[in-house]
């Protein structure tokens, strides 16, 4: 039997679909399985992803041909795939994973079946293993393969895969621990053998026309690819018999070399005015920097100027220690920062503003004077700023000394958006955006976002965009009763107190803030006096980012050690809410 990489050579040198056709066969279990468990046994969406992996599949063939076995790259695509097709209800659904994950950890209580238990975490922990591990477990108990024909795709001795596959249900069960669920290895494995057996099985014809859309796929242009799949999973859900994935391939042989050719006129077309819209912008933006350095200049010399009058009118006084001198100074510094905030200041109407590479030498003077105690230490100007405007002026909000934002961060720290408040594709929001920003105090939140999709689309040249939409979600709700006298001081940590930074203020604020440590809403229905004092110190494993795959084990522990210094209630709940989803267009 041809290995999968030997199958992926064929493929990708020749094209042959008897090829690719084999190695759906192979693995579409696996696949369609792992999709109804991603989206909730909705079988229709599950034929979907199952497509859209496969497709994938097919136009990455040429880098994944040096994989053993596939089917570790497969069972990881359609989480991703899955991810994309629920689009902004990525994060929502974890949260809700977490927040079971935590209920369990607070409430434990027994089921009455192995596998009904295991199965809403399964996933999860199999994705906490390293590849080989995990393509270990999921050809063995997911795929049905015996020993010798798992040795075979991993390039083992058959020993060998009976030794990998023990220390991967070792590992599982750990993982398993960390939520909640404890058992042997030797059960882990009688579990999972009895549940996988019993999985969801693909429709008989899913197969024929998830090998049709991939081929398909991979035959057409860039351009129209989009068309092809909105066309090919509008049909998917109605295919009765493999006649209607023969009649596609009929109806495509006919059109797809000459969609190829337009598609890739149409593509470079699109470059090019992709290119010519950034180089106007670049063209316009450097103009309007000129003008407004130059008008600058022409004020500083005018004042220059004018002093230069005062000290020969009064020679007696142009001393260096006389008030001439002290005045001309002061003209000095209210020259370069003339020059600086021509630029950084927003314009009436204004609400966002981002300043791109190259900056001004006045940027550098700014971080000397502003900052003159760090600047003593690090040199180096730092490789961002954060500034808000209101109508006192500019205000240092932040800075940074990495190269650039991610665009989370600019969410975060420019619009003041909290983790729980927006939602996006991860490769969305770790999209570099370099340079400075400036936001406008008192600026609506929806006016802000709206200026910031064409700078998004400028700085990375995708299509960005927000909307606001209802949903449910997970809040922590805060009950119970303070005395008006009590101080709070209170320490956020899970297992270790080491100081992460602070912070003081009143109880909505503290809420505020921890709601955005953990990345998840809390409500207050605690009685307290806006004058009640509370002093707050992060701990480091209290970060919500930083916590790993024990982040709803975090979470838990913070909330427990929370109720012991302070004598609240944090209790679980869903509420409604409006969320920020964030999602590119073509």
């Amino acid at each position: 039997m041809k290995t999968d990489a030997q199958l992926l050579s064929a493929f990708v040198e020749s094209r042959a679909e008897h090829a690719f056709a084999e190695l759906v066969n192979r693995h579409i279990g696996l696949v369609y399985s792992a999709a109804c468990r991603a989206n909730g046994h909705n079988r229709a969406t599950a034929q979907d992803v199952t497509q859209l992996v496969f497709i994938e599949l097919a136009r990455k063939a040429p880098s994944l041909r040096r994989h053993p076995t596939l089917a570790g790259w497969l069972y990881t695509s359609v989480r991703y795939v899955s991810a994309n097709l629920q689009r902004g209800e990525q994060r929502r659904a974890m949260r809700e994973e977490e927040a079971q994950a935590m209920n369990e950890l607070l409430n434990p209580a027994p089921t009455d079946s192995a596998w009904e238990e295991l199965r809403p975490v399964l996933d999860d922990a199999l994705h906490d293993l390293n590849a080989d591990d995990r393509d270990a477990v999921l050809l063995r108990f997911f795929e049905g393969k015996n020993l010798r024909e798992v040795g075979e795709a991993l390039c083992l001795t058959e020993n060998g895969a009976r030794m990998r596959i023990e220390r991967a249900l070792e590992k599982l069960q750990r993982g398993l621990a960390r939520r909640g669920i404890h058992s042997t290895s030797s059960a882990l494995s009688a579990t999972l053998m009895a549940g996988t057996a019993t999985a969801v099985c693909a429709p008989p014809n899913l197969a024929a026309a998830v090998t049709v859309s991939a081929m398909a796929a991979t035959a057409a242009s860039t351009a129209s690819i989009t068309t092809l799949f909105g066309i090919t999973i509008m049909t998917l859900s109605k295919v009765k018999t493999a006649a209607v994935g023969a009649l596609v391939v009929g109806v495509l042989s006919l059109t797809l070399w000459q969609q190829s050719r337009q598609g890739r006129l149409l593509q470079e077309n699109q470059n090019l005015r992709q290119q010519l819209e950034q180089a106007t912008a670049l063209r316009d933006e450097n103009q309007r920097l000129t003008e407004a350095l130059q008008a600058a200049d022409e004020r500083a010399q005018s004042a220059r100027r004018e002093l230069l009058g005062l000290r020969l009118r009064n020679p007696a006084n142009a001393t260096p220690n006389s008030d001439s001198a002290k005045t001309n100074q002061v003209a000095e510094v209210n020259s370069w920062r003339q020059r600086f905030e021509a630029v950084y200041r927003l314009h009436d109407g204004e609400v966002l503003r981002r300043i791109s590479q190259p900056f001004i030498p006045e940027r550098d003077e700014y971080y000397r004077r502003e900052h003159s105690t760090q600047a003593s230490i690090i040199t180096n100007a730092p490789g961002y700023f954060v500034f808000h405007q209101d109508d006192q002026g500019l205000h240092n909000w932040g800075l940074g000394f990495v190269s650039q934002h991610k665009l989370e961060g600019v969410l975060r720290s420019v619009l003041g958006l909290k983790r729980y408040e927006f939602s996006a594709p991860d490769d969305l929001l770790a999209l570099p955006v370099a340079g400075d920003w400036v936001s406008r105090d008192g600026a609506s939140i929806e006016s802000r976002l709206a200026a910031l999709e064409p700078v998004l689309r400028q700085a990375t040249g995708r299509n960005i965009k927000f909307e606001q939409q209802p949903i449910e979600d997970d809040f922590i709700i805060v009950r119970g009763n303070v005395a008006p006298e009590q101080r709070f001081k209170i320490d956020v940590f899970a297992e270790a107190k080491n100081t992460d930074g602070g912070g003081n203020g009143d109880f909505p604020k503290f809420l505020e803030e921890l709601g955005d440590r953990l990345n998840i809403g809390f409500a207050s229905e605690v009685q307290l006096q806006d004058s009640t004092p509370l002093s707050w110190f992060w701990h480091r494993d209290s970060d919500y980012s930083q916590a790993g795959e024990r982040r709803s084990e975090r979470v838990s522990q913070i909330l427990q050690n929370l109720q012991q210094q302070t004598g609240l209630r944090f209790d679980l709940a869903r509420r409604p809410t409006r969320l920020w989803v964030m999602r590119e267009q073509p």
